[in-house]
């Protein structure tokens, strides 16, 4: 994907992300391609594997349910963030700001991470496996200066 324009710490001029998709293949079977793709390319294959749900990401690193908070309860989780007073975001803007500035970068930065199981409304080309859950994932490995970059990124 090209994003022609943005610039900053996790969007630059050039190709930056990859979207993976494989007709007919199961999203479990998706995210283990990606991962042996992954190592194959980083000649690392060594690389350790953790699969996480998107509501237990939030549950460990956060102590609440992404799927159950209200835009209050997030709002109050990033209320102490630099530059969140005063800011009006709906539920899914607290959902993607909590994400970016309070998981992300508490990843653990030597393994792949993957991120299953997306609100429905953070996916929306996915295909609904069960609700409420849509079969998205996002892979996520440290860059070199210890910041958060999405590494992959698949939707099925």
């Amino acid at each position: 994907m090209f994003r022609d324009g943005e610039r900053g710490s996790l969007h630059h001029p050039e190709f930056s992300l990859l979207e993976w998709y494989r007709p007919g293949l199961g999203y479990g079977a998706l995210m283990t391609e990606v991962a042996e793709l992954v190592r194959h390319v980083l000649n690392r294959p060594e690389l350790v594997v953790r699969c996480i749900s998107y509501r237990d990401l939030f549950r460990s690193h956060l102590g609440l349910d992404p799927m159950r908070a209200d835009a209050a309860v997030l709002r109050q989780a990033a209320d102490d963030l630099p530059g969140v007073q005063g800011l009006d975001l709906d539920h899914d803007g607290w959902l993607d700001l909590l994400l970016t500035h309070r998981i992300e970068p508490a990843l653990d930065r030597d393994r792949l991470i993957f991120v299953y199981d997306y609100p429905p409304s953070q996916a929306a080309l996915a295909r609904i496996r069960r609700e409420p859950e849509p079969e998205r994932f996002g892979l996520y490995l440290g860059d070199r200066a210890g910041q958060r970059v999405p590494g992959a990124h698949g939707l099925q």
